[in-house]
């Protein structure tokens, strides 16, 4: 029998037409490490080795869980993995890999709309930032979650200067992009002897302005920035009492 070798130096190419795919790459793989292996060989493909018991994985919903997605936070000794499973019961979980202890961070069923998670399609641009986990499907929006937020959820008081998610969570709660303000702020300039606060010299006498707003969201996550207001002119040469600028948020304006 002929003894081909194959040498995969080019990493996984799953975006590729498979005609298009190089020699070097691959299309898909699960549970394997590519480089430079613990005996010291170079540029092969191996089994990944686990070192957590397997009854870590216990309390996993019944049926058949599959690992679609993982990523790895060394600096904290964490691993976060997307689980999907049979009957339906779909999850992010994380392993804490000091004392082999897994933790629940948010179930589909929590979130309006599930969380994109489904037995074929890719997760990938998976990575951690503090505690803020990102991903994306290739189909939905990309995502981000507080993942101590969601554990607190599921695991009540396992930080508490968290405040956890309350449910049903929103689509638009763990979405990168953020809602931005829907309608520009009511402005007009004032006499500011008519409030409670009075200027010591008049600062806008002869300057014009716009005003925008945005929202910072839970996590100091900025949206963007929303209409401008009405255009603020500078005084006229006979007006001498307008000093000040008065901002209104519209009624109907909701974060969210």
């Amino acid at each position: 029998m002929q003894e081909i070798k194959k040498y995969f130096n080019e990493g996984l190419d799953a975006d590729s037409d498979p005609l298009m795919v190089s020699e070097g790459a691959f299309v898909n793989a699960e549970n394997i490490n590519f480089g430079v292996s613990e005996t010291g060989k170079t540029m092969r493909l191996e089994w990944a080795v686990g070192n957590i018991l397997a009854d870590a994985f216990a309390s996993l919903p019944a049926g058949t869980n599959e690992t679609v997605g993982c990523v790895a936070d060394e600096s904290t000794n964490r691993i976060f993995f997307f689980n999907w499973n049979s009957n339906g019961f779909h999850g992010i979980y994380v392993i804490y890999t000091d004392n082999s202890g897994l933790y629940t961070i948010l179930l589909d069923s929590q979130v309006t709309g599930g969380l994109g998670i489904t037995r074929y399609n890719q997760l990938h641009s998976m990575f951690v930032v503090g505690n803020l986990l990102y991903w994306t499907n290739g189909t939905n929006d990309l995502y981000r979650i507080n993942v101590i937020a969601g554990m607190n959820l599921n695991h009540p008081v396992f930080q508490p200067s968290i405040l956890p998610y309350s449910t049903p969570i929103a689509q638009n709660v763990i979405t990168v992009i953020r809602k931005p303000p829907v309608y520009p702020v009511n402005v007009s300039k004032i006499d500011s002897t008519t409030t409670a606060f009075t200027n010591s010299a008049n600062l806008v006498a002869g300057e014009s302005f716009l005003f925008s707003q945005r929202y910072i969201y839970r996590d100091g996550e900025p949206s963007t920035v929303g209409f401008r207001s009405a255009l603020i002119p500078f005084n006229a040469n006979n007006i001498t009492n307008l000093d000040g600028v008065k901002i209104i948020m519209p009624l109907l304006e909701r974060p969210g």
